[in-house]
């Protein structure tokens, strides 16, 4: 574990602010874009489609709560951030909490974008 206690504005601190800033912009533009596409999808699957998939109809059942995701990316920013000002820099924490929160991001995209466009293959699979 890297530790060092040092000024809470030292250059170390201040790329880790940056990073956080720069990836819960990217996070705030993801997970609030998906929530405005998925009623889009919504409104055209159900138009051409009787029947939708159960996951298709989870997700826009429940499309909403995409923005606590990046809720819960900021407040990982924030622990980390009093964690520095109580004992110091970490960076191999900040590596972790960085990486599991793009990890999420990146599941989530994927599993929105196939239940997304599933109603749409089953429908050319059908035709």
């Amino acid at each position: 574990m890297q530790q060092v206690k040092s000024s809470f504005l030292s250059k170390q601190n201040l790329i880790h602010i940056a990073l956080s800033i720069f990836m819960l912009v990217i996070f705030f533009v993801v997970y609030i874009g998906i929530m405005l596409i998925i009623p889009q999808f919504a409104e055209t699957s159900r138009a051409f489609i009787s029947e939708v998939p159960t996951a298709s109809q989870f997700l826009y059942d429940n499309y909403m709560y995409y923005p606590y995701l990046f809720y819960m990316a900021k407040i990982t920013f924030i622990l980390y951030f009093i964690n520095v000002l109580r004992s110091g820099t970490d960076t191999s924490l900040f590596k972790k909490i960085s990486i599991s929160n793009l990890v999420v991001c990146v599941i989530v995209i994927v599993t929105t974008l196939i239940s997304l466009y599933w109603p749409i293959i089953k429908m050319g699979s059908v035709v």
